[in-house]
């Protein structure tokens, strides 16, 4: 995994910063799967429903995303893109180097950064 990591951001050395951003976020889903600390990306953490295109929110505590019923009962939450979880879901599901094909908004690759970065300190306490 870490050399897969690596080999990816040396061919980008110099080129699109988003695009190393998105293999940096690709990689740490990636570890912290391989740890045993997926992030549930196709149901409601809470209720197992398939998730809906709107409305859900990210739950570090839960391991993944709520939908929005279920996120009324959730006390610490980030709001989420429906683009974000796509990206999430290919992100888990495909080598990281295929990740600098995707066009991420800056916006969205925002939220993914504050996703993962909550999820990696409620794991690490």
């Amino acid at each position: 995994l870490f050399f897969e990591f690596l080999s990816a951001t040396n061919e980008l050395a110099g080129e699109k910063k988003r695009a190393g951003e998105l293999l940096l976020q690709g990689f740490i889903l990636k570890l912290l799967d391989c740890l045993g600390y997926k992030i549930e990306v196709n149901f409601c953490v809470s209720c197992s429903k398939k998730l809906l295109e709107k409305g859900n929110f990210f739950s570090a505590e839960k391991g993944g995303f709520v939908c929005g019923t279920c996120a009324v009962k959730e006390e610490r939450k980030l709001s989420v893109t429906a683009n974000v979880i796509k990206i999430m879901r290919i992100a888990l599901n495909s080598k990281i180097a295929s990740l600098e094909k995707l066009k991420v908004r800056e916006k969205d690759m925002e939220n993914m950064k504050k996703i993962t970065e909550e999820f990696v300190v409620w794991v690490s306490d």
